[in-house]
């Protein structure tokens, strides 16, 4: 039994800490030893430690705990996401952080896009903020690469709904570069195939620019005989301007858009 004299030593910090705990769980990560669960995705499979993933995810601790199937075979598979994703959820489980290198499944903006979702799916709010602040300053650094044009297929075509702190993200992006992607169809030909089938994105970026702008706004109508869409924009820049509809991405110069005033 400890005295009063080595408790105080304890309580006033005395003692010193020679092995840390993070560092221990970071070195059981993909170490079966000690392991007593099996997660599964796909054809991977990770041997896990109960005393570290089950606090930290309640869905698989009544999943393991609450008298079903998992519990019986020390077996929870993870369905409808991808394997790399939850290798980084149970990175995070164990590091506290997770990395997008060495993984040749996916680019780093889809994982991270996948792993929000599955933090979200999965009640992990830390988790899911981690994995929204490593997409925005991937996106941020990489606008003008394809796998810009690949994140807003992915939030806008399949989950239109949700993803609202990724989709600021593109929005923010959209409305800084906005023009430099429009302006060379060849250089950004992923950009223009996706916001053909997505308009939905170029529509979200065009309210964006005109609620953060302090220019008078006109509304225009497409001309396009298939559209016909009403946006607001500014005309004030030069005449040979090119101004882009966010229905259906026609592009025409400024001063022909002067000719397409709606008619109050």
């Amino acid at each position: 039994m400890a005295s009063e004299k080595d408790s105080q030593a304890i309580d006033d910090g005395a003692v010193p800490v020679h092995v840390s705990l993070l560092a221990v769980a970071r070195s059981l990560f993909g170490n079966e030893q000690y392991s007593d669960k099996v997660v599964k995705c796909g054809k991977r499979e990770w041997k896990v430690h109960k005393a570290l993933v089950l606090p930290q995810i309640e869905i698989l601790a009544k999943a393991f705990n609450g008298g079903f199937k998992e519990g019986e075979e020390n077996v929870y598979t993870f369905s409808d996401t991808d394997p790399a994703a939850v290798h980084a959820l149970l990175q995070f489980v164990y590091h506290g952080d997770y990395s997008a290198n060495n993984n040749d499944a996916m680019s780093s903006s889809v994982l991270h896009l996948h792993v929000f979702n599955l933090a979200e799916q999965y009640l992990l709010d830390a988790l899911r903020d981690l994995a929204a602040s490593k997409f925005k300053a991937y996106t941020e650094r990489l606008w003008d690469q394809p796998d810009f044009a690949v994140a807003i297929d992915i939030i806008y075509t399949l989950d239109a709904g949700g993803n609202g702190d990724l989709k600021v993200t593109l929005l923010d992006i959209g409305r800084k570069h906005i023009t430099a992607l429009m302006r060379n169809p060849n250089l950004h030909a992923d950009f223009h195939e996706v916001v053909r089938r997505v308009p939905a994105y170029l529509a979200d970026v065009h309210t964006e620019l005109a609620t953060h702008s302090s220019e008078m706004l006109t509304e225009v109508v497409c001309p396009s005989a298939t559209c016909c869409c009403v946006f607001a924009v500014s005309l004030s820049a030069t005449e040979t301007t090119n101004l882009w509809c966010p229905e259906c991405s026609i592009s025409r110069q400024i001063s022909k858009w002067k000719t397409c005033k709606r008619e109050v």
